[in-house]
């Protein structure tokens, strides 16, 4: 059972973190923590039986109930009013404290995970600058693979191949 002092303290539009707990998976999935599992949650409450679960974030079919003995080991990772969702690309602008990099669904972190920004965050314009330096070397380095390669054909061309 959960505490009112607990229960006050949940943020029901957070997202959580919990580290890995071999004991809450199956026999079948124990060599791999991570299989069909994100170990980020969201709280759910329970209308037939008044008790909150932590529902991972998967597949949405993982739930741990939520007692006074396990709370301290979730962790509130942001509240989903306080961020918006994005793109790496974008995410890239930001300071790293306004920026989060979580599994939230099926995809998990191997599909790259989904971006998230707070709400309040302002671009980084020393980030901005160097991210465009990088863009525009990476298109030149482009650009000369391109010139290099044009010049070969032209040049079996000339030589009749």
């Amino acid at each position: 059972m959960l505490s009112k002092e607990n229960e006050d303290r949940l943020v029901l539009t957070g997202l959580y973190y919990h580290e890995p707990v071999p004991e809450w998976v199956s026999q079948v999935t124990l060599g791999n923590l991570y299989w069909c599992r994100n170990w980020t949650f969201r709280v759910r409450k329970d209308p037939n039986d008044n008790n909150y679960y932590m529902v991972d974030t998967y597949f949405d079919n993982k739930s741990i109930l939520l007692t006074d003995d396990n709370f301290n080991g979730f962790q509130l990772i942001f509240d989903f009013n306080d961020v918006r969702p994005t793109s790496h690309q974008i995410a890239r602008d930001y300071s790293d404290e306004d920026v989060y990099h979580v599994p939230v669904d099926s995809g998990g972190m191997k599909d790259g995970g989904k971006w998230f920004i707070k709400i309040d965050a302002k671009r980084d314009l020393s980030k901005v600058c160097s991210n465009i330096e990088e863009d525009i070397e990476k298109l030149q380095f482009q650009l000369r693979l391109k010139m290099d390669e044009l010049e070969r054909i032209k040049k079996q061309i000339a030589e009749g191949d």
